[in-house]
């Protein structure tokens, strides 16, 4: 099993749990004998638990205290009235005392736990989810940049600079063996309200609807690749697209 789908099965979350068999614990802990660099995950998630149970601490009503030490009295009351009659050991008084504490604290969180225990657990089981969703989110991310980043390092990614007025620049990495390419708006403004980017491919001297873009100056951009395109143009239109290039909202072209 290979890293990413060991992160995937959620092993790991519940070995810090403590929720995994004998036979899932064993797993887990040769799959970071195998993969070192799991561990670090790992001793974050249990740090991640540690600081919630810290967090979320029961602290005991101030009135136990009080209670427990009249208790206490009453027991003391009771041996000496007791001693009248005859001698109790002084092991069986401090022995009942103790008992008695403890049973007051027993009964206490008892208590407390049962008004308190499925809302913490649905809240944890909440955070849980949750938890796991950014963690899958990340990979997923992770593996979008590692896709990204060998297209880039194809000796077939040519990169098609797409240059306007006022030094704007977008870039269009272009790769026609992977019938593939991605487009990063380098320093391009946000389209003013009620207007999108809109990009062209010069097919045959004609203008070839390539869609609308999403904008996104921080990440690349999926285009669609069109085969035999002379450049690369992205024009401003109505929201929601054109069917003809509004050539006088030319903004950035560049030639493949």
């Amino acid at each position: 099993m290979t890293k990413e789908e060991f992160i995937k099965t959620g092993l790991c979350e519940q070995y810090v749990l403590g929720l995994t068999t004998p036979e899932e614990s064993e797993f887990v802990e040769e799959m970071l004998q195998t993969y070192p660099d799991l561990k670090g995950d790992c001793r974050g998630l249990e740090n991640c638990m540690e600081k919630y149970a810290r967090a979320h601490a029961i602290p005991p009503p101030p009135t136990l205290k009080k209670s427990v030490l009249s208790k206490i009295d009453e027991i003391e009351a009771r041996e000496k009235a007791a001693r009248n009659n005859y001698s109790i050991p002084k092991w069986a008084a401090i022995s009942a005392a103790a008992s008695l504490i403890g049973l007051l604290f027993f009964s206490f969180f008892i208590w407390e736990g049962k008004s308190n225990a499925e809302n913490e657990m649905a809240i944890l089981s909440t955070e849980f989810k949750q938890f796991q969703k950014d963690c899958e989110q990340v990979q997923n991310e992770k593996m979008i940049y590692a896709s990204q980043n060998s297209f880039l390092k194809d000796p077939n990614t040519t990169h098609i600079h797409l240059r306007g007025e006022n030094n704007t620049l977008a870039i269009a990495y272009w790769n026609e063996n992977k019938d593939k390419a991605y487009l990063k708006l380098e320093n391009l403004p946000a389209p003013p309200a009620g207007k999108t980017y809109q990009m062209w491919a010069d097919i045959d001297n004609k203008m070839v609807d390539m869609g609308v873009i999403k904008f996104d100056d921080e990440k690349m951009i999926s285009i669609p690749h069109m085969a035999n395109a002379a450049s690369l143009n992205i024009t401003l239109e109505e929201e929601g697209g054109s069917d003809h290039p509004d050539v006088s909202q030319l903004k950035v072209s560049g030639v493949i």
